[in-house]
């Protein structure tokens, strides 16, 4: 992918997303899409004197991808699978350009279909290889490389928590979350952080109909919070 217009649309595409830590919503949807009961999010930092390497990977055991999808799809922008089916959250292919919002050094997407594993490396500049795997993967790894300070890597995995949890705790998937610290330590075990689909209320009541499930009760203080949500990932929250 060279300089021009195409790389002048991918940048108009980058700047919409205000919060840059607004990717972990975009990757989690598109593995809820691929139909993945758990999903990982792992953040682990190799420390050095002034700055060392931060990673953030959006791991899946969803349906993967092969190497049609990877280059009609993933690589060309307003195309996606989910165009035409109507109970898929993300539409016109866009939401994994997020992944540039908070500019890494680059992007490695590893994934697998059909008995293909492919990689994709995306360096800085957003240019990118395809290259073929040996060993098999299952289902869909994206992992953010950047450099930063051991402080800047701790406010990074405290706002990466943060943001997940806002974005996906009431999630129908399981969705975990680890990060190792910024002295270099390794990431433990990773925790869910689903919550249940409740409101903070003495009591609360309940309907449901296909496709639609509200939850609503008497607020214990002002001003009431409100949220809507699809498939439990955030929409919007008042």
């Amino acid at each position: 992918m060279t300089g021009g217009p195409a790389t002048d649309l991918l940048d108009e595409l980058v700047h919409q997303f205000s919060d840059p830590f607004a990717f972990y919503r975009e990757l989690i949807q598109n593995s809820l899409d691929a139909g993945s009961s758990r999903i990982e999010v792992v953040l682990a930092y190799q420390s050095a004197r002034a700055q060392g390497l931060a990673t953030a990977a959006v791991g899946d055991w969803g349906e993967g991808m092969n190497r049609k999808v990877i280059e009609d799809y993933l690589l060309t922008k307003f195309r996606s699978t989910k165009e035409h089916d109507l109970t898929k959250i993300g539409k016109f292919g866009i939401g994994f350009v997020s992944v540039f919002s908070c500019q890494p050094d680059a992007v490695v997407v590893d994934t697998g279909r059909d008995g293909e594993y492919w990689r994709v490396l995306f360096k800085k500049d957003r240019s990118y290889e395809l290259l073929s795997l040996d060993q098999p993967v299952e289902g869909t790894r994206i992992t953010l490389h950047k450099k930063m300070s051991p402080g800047e890597y701790a406010e990074f995995a405290q706002k990466s928590f943060e943001a997940v949890q806002r974005w996906c705790r009431h999630c129908e998937s399981e969705i975990a979350f680890a990060a190792g610290r910024a002295d270099g330590s390794a990431p433990g075990a990773p925790a869910s952080v689903n919550e249940p689909f409740a409101v903070d209320a003495p009591f609360q009541v309940e309907h449901r109909e296909e496709g639609t499930r509200i939850v609503a009760g008497v607020a214990r203080k002002l001003p009431a919070i409100s949220g809507l949500y699809n498939r439990g990932l955030t929409l919007l929250e008042t």
